[in-house]
């Protein structure tokens, strides 16, 4: 039953990204649905869940933007799993502390990004300024919604 549940996480996500994608709020700058479930993954569900929805979320969203592909999956894999391993120290009882981390990795996701374009590709991965203080502004918001869903489907 858990693994119905999980995949019913995974197809909810996608489902979610998918439609915030397709209608931008601000510019460009739009919720990650994927980010959030990973980091609520990771610090209710562990590292090797949080590493393997991530893992997965960052493939289907190289699929769809294949602009550097493979830059998703390894940012939002290193994610899940770098969350998941420090679980223990991370307080996410209440909304707001849920908020202000998803929106610290949020900042950190999009500097990791910049970070590995700048390497592989030779320029920065740049979404603009909308996005770099629109986007994880609105991830912090829509974070307890995730970490809801998390708990609600993806307990043991």
């Amino acid at each position: 039953m858990r693994y119905l549940r999980l995949g019913a996480l995974f197809l909810a996500g996608i489902a979610c990204q998918w439609i915030l994608s397709s209608h931008p709020f601000l510019s460009r700058s739009t919720p990650q649905a994927l980010l959030i479930l990973t980091v609520a993954l990771g610090a209710s569900a562990g590292p090797v869940l949080g590493e393997t929805f991530g893992f997965l979320f960052g493939l289907y969203l190289d699929a769809m933007a294949p602009d550097l592909f493979g830059m998703n999956a390894l940012l939002l894999t290193a994610t899940g799993y770098a969350i998941g391993a420090v679980q223990r120290q991370i307080e996410i009882s209440s909304p707001l502390p849920q908020g202000l981390l998803v929106a610290a990795v949020s900042w950190i996701y999009m500097a990791a990004a910049a970070l590995v374009g700048l390497v592989f590709k030779g320029q920065a991965f740049w979404l603009g300024w909308a996005a770099l203080f629109c986007a994880p502004a609105l991830n912090g918001l829509l974070a307890p919604l995730g970490f809801s869903l998390v708990r609600r489907l993806a307990r043991p």
